[in-house]
């Protein structure tokens, strides 16, 4: 999972780094970014055996962009980005997002 690690947090952090320039905290502004960069094919072509931990790989790294020491337009985009990836996730169970863990941000 340490491939995917890498990729995924540098996708992320495109996605975030777009939505920072536009300025804004709504959700129609990140929807429109995470739109098209086709961000809910991340789940896709995942062998099934996989998909969990992949899943939670994706919803640990968001949740690394909701804490500090991230701006408040980050920590909003890192909010949506967890929502994001929690709907669209293709797991047989949903994920669940957990909150107030420690997760180590790699």
């Amino acid at each position: 999972m340490d491939f995917y690690r890498k990729h995924v947090k540098s996708d992320c952090e495109s996605l975030l780094g777009r939505f920072q320039q536009t300025q804004s905290v709504r959700f129609e502004v990140f929807s429109n970014i995470w739109k098209e960069m086709k961000f809910v094919q991340i789940f896709s072509g995942k062998p099934t055996h996989k998909k969990r931990a992949f899943c939670r790989l994706v919803l640990d790294i968001a949740y690394c962009y909701f804490l500090p020491p991230f701006s408040f337009q980050i920590r909003v985009g890192g909010l949506y980005l967890l929502y994001s990836f929690y709907h669209c996730q293709t797991a047989s169970t949903s994920e669940q997002v957990r909150i107030g863990v420690h997760i180590p941000c790699v």
